[in-house]
């Protein structure tokens, strides 16, 4: 599977891959603190995915089970299958921070799968500053995500999805809605 991230209204290829003291090369969502929660997804450890540059280009999630309640969670391994037209997305909503907002995504069309995500603030008090959200989500052909970035009046909500070629796109959600993307570019 090929891999993106989104950030500010903006796709690039790959995911940024960060060396953990503990647990080696990890993605890190969100950031630690009071009213945060900082999620790290690792590589796993039998199959890695190639690192170029600090980046990953090409994964595929495994789902990973342990302890005695099974509690299960998503590595990134070496792609399995070349034929496979999932991409991950990993999505970061930050933008500004104004009190009270806070940046998330939903499904407007099909069933992405978020696999792991982590939370951002600014501020001391989560409650009373902007918040953002930070994840790695998988999409199929014909998903589509609205992407809400934290902010007020500044931000504009975005629409992620996948176009013929297999490619993730973003563009505004009135952009989207006023050329009608859905029935010229997406599979």
């Amino acid at each position: 599977m090929q891999c993106y991230s989104w950030e500010k209204g903006k796709v690039s290829p790959g995911i940024e891959i960060t060396i953990d003291k503990s647990r080696g090369p990890v993605v890190l969502l969100g950031e630690e603190g009071l009213g945060r929660w900082l999620e790290k997804v690792e590589l796993f450890w039998r199959d890695p995915p190639e690192i170029e540059s600090g980046m990953v280009h090409q994964a595929h999630p495994v789902t990973i089970t342990a302890g005695s309640c099974k509690q299960q969670f998503y590595a990134l391994a070496k792609p399995s299958d070349d034929a496979d037209c999932r991409v991950l997305v990993r999505i970061k909503t930050r933008w500004s921070g104004y009190l009270g907002t806070h940046g998330k995504w939903e499904t407007i069309f099909g069933a992405p799968k978020t696999l792991a995500a982590g939370y951002g603030a600014h501020g001391v008090f989560r409650q009373r500053s902007g918040t953002w959200r930070d994840g790695i989500v998988l999409m199929s052909p014909k998903d589509v995500v609205c992407v809400i970035p934290e902010g007020e009046y500044d931000t504009e909500k975005y629409v992620l999805y996948l176009t013929k070629a297999g490619v993730v796109k973003s563009t505004t959600l009135s952009e989207y809605v006023y050329q009608n993307v859905s029935d010229q570019d997406m599979v």
